[in-house]
């Protein structure tokens, strides 16, 4: 809501909006731009653009920043985002230094060692470290309870699947 404050406990609201839960994260480079689709491409995963997301750049500073001025290949972008039924929708891109790849969303296929987050295939090998809420966990706890959770994911993307170095148990999607 956005308005203003009155005083004695009172608020009156100019505008009051909705937002879905940005849960959803994924971090590495882009692989391609479809700037008429208002679409790119990280970690094989489609994420689409709206009028309200938001654009930062952190590795060139530029002050006007939007999907045109990113390069496949070379930027590296942290975004968030949510579902809009099924389609990944960015809140928020930010063009930043490379650092780990990595996918945070709802677990599925779960079947040890592998998953998926978003689509993306996810392998996890005995170099994974597995945690529950920062709190470590085996490897047995970690894919017993993260079918349909919130699961975050780093690693390295080799280009058809992320090799997970830590996986970790998030609250957070089914939450109410």
């Amino acid at each position: 809501a956005k308005g203003e404050y009155s005083g004695n406990a009172t608020f009156t609201a100019d505008k009051i909006e909705f937002k879905p839960e940005d849960d959803l994260r994924v971090s590495g480079i882009v692989e391609a731009v479809d700037i008429g689709a208002g679409t790119l491409q990280v970690l094989g995963i489609q994420i689409g653009t709206e009028p309200g997301t938001s654009f930062e750049d952190d590795l060139l500073d530029l002050q006007a920043f939007g999907l045109d001025d990113l390069r496949p290949g070379v930027d590296y972008v942290e975004i968030r985002g949510f579902d809009d039924g099924g389609d990944f929708i960015a809140s928020r891109i930010e063009r930043d230094d490379v650092d780990d790849d990595s996918v945070r969303g709802p677990g599925a296929n779960v079947s040890a060692p592998t998953l998926t987050v978003l689509g993306v295939p996810v392998l996890t090998d005995g170099n994974t470290e597995f945690e529950d809420n920062d709190a470590p966990i085996s490897a047995g706890d970690f894919f017993a309870g993260a079918d349909g959770r919130l699961v975050d994911v780093t690693g390295t993307w080799d280009g058809s699947r992320l090799l997970a170095d830590e996986a970790e148990l998030e609250d957070g999607l089914d939450d109410d």
